[in-house]
């Protein structure tokens, strides 16, 4: 299922429990984002860069530095990738090498947010007059140290989706009835071979290789 998290295309209170790893950051509307997640979930778990790390070591494509203060998400909009230059350069001159290779392994959670939720999401935008929809510039660094981990981890990665795969218990899960047309909010769907089609508006959602895209 393809969509956008500030307009997610389901009913209310579909789900139980919720993750969102490592996707927060990525939004330019962090209000719409969480005021979603709170609609269609009873409950989640929330994964970003600590905003101390996204300030020295930032991503060319984050839009937002995310903390926790007294159990709440304290999110600041991002004005471009990052925010201080001369800042990410020393840091990159003379402490990236030792703080990605033996801090952040060592103590992984210092460095990220890790944030559990129920019913509600506590969190403040400091700065929401901020525009975040800046273009982001590709980072080929970063391209290709995916592209070296993923053919390095392959191998144990399939092993352990093979153990741990859930694809006979989700083949019973009904996604089609939790969905809701993201365009209306209506929840009358017809689900065609090619297509979704939502009776109230119109609107038509393609199905590609048995996966619907509901993303506007």
């Amino acid at each position: 299922m393809l969509g956008f998290v500030e307009n997610l295309p389901f009913k209310d209170k579909a789900f139980d429990f919720v993750i969102a790893s490592h996707v927060l950051e990525h939004s330019t509307e962090p209000e719409k984002f969480l005021s979603e997640l709170q609609r269609v979930a009873k409950a989640g778990y929330i994964e970003t860069p600590d905003a101390f790390m996204e300030r020295v070591n930032p991503y060319k494509d984050h839009r937002l530095e995310v903390t926790v203060r007294d159990e709440k998400l304290v999110i600041r909009k991002k004005r471009a990738w990052q925010h201080d230059a001369e800042l990410v350069e020393l840091y990159e001159h003379q402490a990236k090498k030792w703080v990605t290779s033996e801090t952040i392994p060592n103590h992984p959670f210092d460095f990220h947010v890790r944030y559990y939720w129920q019913d509600t999401i506590n969190f403040e935008v400091l700065n929401p007059e901020v525009d975040a929809s800046w273009k982001a510039i590709e980072d080929v660094s970063t391209i290709k140290q995916r592209v070296y981990q993923t053919s390095a981890k392959q191998g144990v990665r399939n092993v352990l989706r093979n153990i741990l795969s859930q694809k006979k218990r989700n083949k019973n899960i009904d996604l089609f009835n939790l969905l809701r047309c993201p365009n209306c909010h209506s929840e009358k769907l017809t689900k065609l071979e090619e297509y979704i089609s939502c009776t109230s508006c119109a609107q038509q959602y393609s199905i590609v290789n048995n996966v619907p895209n509901l993303g506007l």
